[in-house]
């Protein structure tokens, strides 16, 4: 991925969810000033990190490092990293930046799934809690650009080479989809509470509740989130899910591992498959996807995604 960096001043900063923003004055060097607009994380993101009201503020100088508009005529920026005069660096997701170290994947099971000990407590009780995403290997990593890893056919790939990144879900803030959901570097609430899971996704706030009882139905009504059933055997808890509505990003979003710079839609035959497995020392969550949908698809799309327990106390 290439970034580019800008230096300036800051005149004005909007922190707010989704997306913050700052405004910044830079010198082109010939005696004059372009205005540019930095878009940043959300206000949860930035808090994490150590970077609140206080951290970049107007009148201050500071070095700015991200992704410009593919649009060379607007003066807008996706920010990674702020630089301050001191040095000091804020880095917004190392999964993104090419200068900073990376974050040591999770290691992996060779049979791509934990299974638990018979001294362990049940999965349900381990499965409870707050994870965050964390990269499992080289490829598991965000809108690093190339080709999708997704089997597209004749029709995903003309809707991908079709996407405009001047009209998205994502810039009328509508909430990515499943599986793209479970790459977004946010934290994750797990709650089992009777013949029900909740999945509580920091991101956009979505709540997905997995019925533990109910069984699909083929006369039920489509939802965004498809109709998800979900099932506890001794070492995974497994959902599956149809009933998808068309999504224009159904399949990958222009930010996540699989879209790679471009959204790719999902159709009404979109199904699901999450296996959800915790290590022995309920410190790893592997989440284990197949993903069907023959409209965009050759193929099912198998993936696997690493979570890492959060430590109590910390915000959701």
């Amino acid at each position: 991925m290439l970034f580019r960096s800008i230096s300036g001043t800051i005149t004005d900063v909007q922190l707010r969810n989704p997306h913050s923003f700052y405004y910044l004055d830079a010198d082109t060097g010939n005696g004059q000033v372009e205005r540019w607009e930095i878009e940043a994380q959300s206000l949860a993101l930035l808090r994490r990190m150590g970077v609140d009201g206080n951290t970049v503020t107007p009148g201050q100088k500071v070095t700015v490092v991200g992704m410009r508009s593919r649009n060379s005529n607007l003066k807008v920026m996706f920010a990674n990293e702020f630089v301050l005069e001191s040095g000091k660096r804020y880095v917004m997701n190392r999964a993104q930046d090419d200068s900073a170290p990376q974050p040591a994947g999770i290691p992996l099971p060779k049979e791509g799934r934990f299974v638990a000990t018979q001294a362990a407590a049940p999965l349900s009780k381990r499965l409870a809690g707050v994870w965050r995403w964390r990269p499992a290997g080289a490829d598991d990593v965000l809108n690093r650009g190339g080709p999708s890893p997704m089997p597209l056919n004749a029709a995903g790939m003309a809707a991908r080479a079709a996407y405009d990144p001047l009209n998205t879900p994502a810039m009328n803030c509508v909430p990515p989809n499943l599986p793209a959901l479970l790459d977004a570097p946010y934290l994750t609430r797990i709650s089992v509470s009777g013949d029900e899971v909740l999945f509580e996704h920091e991101y956009y706030k979505v709540k997905r509740k997995v019925s533990l009882t109910q069984s699909v139905s083929a006369t039920a009504p489509a939802a965004e989130f498809g109709r998800p059933v979900g099932k506890f055997s001794a070492d995974a808890f497994v959902i599956e899910s149809e009933g998808y509505v068309q999504n224009p990003a159904g399949l990958a979003s222009d930010w996540d591992a699989n879209g790679r710079g471009a959204d790719i839609p999902s159709s009404t035959r979109k199904r699901l498959r999450e296996e959800y497995t915790v290590s022995g020392d309920s410190r790893y969550l592997l989440v284990n996807v197949t993903v069907e949908d023959p409209v965009y698809l050759s193929e099912p799309y198998h993936v696997t995604r690493a979570w890492e327990r959060v430590a109590e106390g910390v915000a959701f």
